[in-house]
């Protein structure tokens, strides 16, 4: 039976430095969320070429168009782009940076027991998942056209109902200085939490879109002390 859903995290397995992500397909249709938000918001990559980020209609949550001002489930918009290679189209990134405090917290999460786990981002560094969209004459062998040696890649695609495929790719790389300052920014915005449990028994992610990017670009990191302002 072809694969439907890939989950995967960056560990370590003791202290996870990312959610719990599912890549899953339904029809021609490409869904990215994480196992705890999954029923609230995720990034959807439709077959139309229109790929957005929004709250679920079971979330009951909504935004004010930034353009328009109406009310909206959609968060931001983005149009499938050309191939950058024959038979190979970008889709969405993930990004896990390291973060100072990633191992503030350590309280106890529960990871789906088929989670294909990854390197934690090396100190000053991250790993950078990269969705493939390939025609369906692609294989594995294939990823050597547009990939270098240091990724790493799932090797069963899912196989969507139009014949094309999606590849989960990863790379671990060093962080610019623009980076940093992104993610410092984004930390910033997650500042003033309240813990319901104690410190011990805590872990906690936070997660941002960048809404202005050309592609979908996920960020995902781990919360700490500071963010729910425990010294």
């Amino acid at each position: 039976m072809a694969t439907k859903a890939i989950r995967f995290a960056s560990g370590p397995v003791s202290c996870p430095s990312s959610s719990n992500w599912r890549l899953w397909v339904t029809g021609s249709e490409i869904y990215l969320a994480t196992r705890q938000t999954g029923g609230e918001f995720k990034l959807s990559l439709h077959s139309s070429g229109t790929w957005n980020s929004a709250f679920t209609s079971e979330s009951k949550a909504r935004l004010s168009d930034r353009g328009s001002g109406r009310v909206t489930r959609r968060h931001a918009s983005w149009t499938r782009p050309a191939e950058f290679a024959p038979g190979w189209t970008k889709g969405a990134s993930l990004v896990i940076p390291w973060v100072s405090w990633h191992d503030d917290l350590t309280g106890p999460v529960v990871y789906h027991p088929e989670t294909t786990w990854y390197p934690a981002p090396p100190e000053a560094g991250q790993i950078c998942f990269t969705l493939l969209i390939s025609s369906t004459e692609k294989t594995a062998s294939s990823l050597g056209e547009v990939l270098h040696a240091n990724y790493m890649y799932e090797t069963e695609p899912l196989r969507l109902a139009n014949g094309e495929q999606v590849w989960l790719c990863a790379e671990l790389l060093e962080m610019t200085p623009e980076q940093v300052r992104y993610v410092d920014a984004v930390s910033a915005q997650f500042m003033g939490f309240t813990l319901k449990v104690a410190p011990d028994q805590a872990k906690a992610y936070g997660q941002d879109i960048h809404r202005d990017s050309e592609l979908p670009l996920i960020i995902d990191f781990p919360l700490g002390r500071k963010h729910f302002g425990i010294r």
